[in-house]
């Protein structure tokens, strides 16, 4: 909006932010989504939704969910999932229709091969294994 420019043609899920910025509006959200369907630094493929305090996030390598009240927890300490069922059942049925309205991707398979310490030495300039890359190793 800002840019005035046509907007594409895929489905986006968002607002514009515009009216902040401007000073004319404001900009509200019943919830937050976030998406994350490849591995990402040290994170492995997951989406997650926040709603108030609450914070669901569905990890897609064995399909579990973790719930966080981060009001009480801000640094996501205490997963509260099997203890509070409702709230997750009702946040995972949140997410997953955000993820049916904007065609998500979701993974249908995991890595296996996935090393986060090897993303975060080659981030360094390094590798590990003396210089080879785990496909050299094999």
């Amino acid at each position: 909006d800002a840019a005035n420019v046509n907007r594409p043609k895929q489905t986006l899920d968002g607002v514009s932010f515009l009216p902040v910025i401007q000073n004319t509006g404001n900009v509200e959200r019943e919830a937050v989504f976030w998406h994350f369907p490849s591995y990402v630094g040290r994170g492995a493929p997951s989406s997650a939704i926040r709603m108030g305090d609450w914070k669901l996030i569905e990890k897609y390598e064995d399909r579990s969910v973790e719930l966080y009240n981060l009001a009480d927890d801000i640094g996501e300490t205490r997963d509260l999932a099997s203890s509070n069922i409702a709230k997750a059942n009702e946040l995972y049925t949140r997410l997953t229709s955000w993820q049916k309205e904007t065609r998500a991707a979701i993974p249908s398979l995991s890595n296996p091969n996935y090393e986060p310490s090897a993303v975060r030495d080659r981030r360094k300039g390094g590798q590990k294994g003396g210089g080879q890359s785990r496909r050299q190793r094999r």
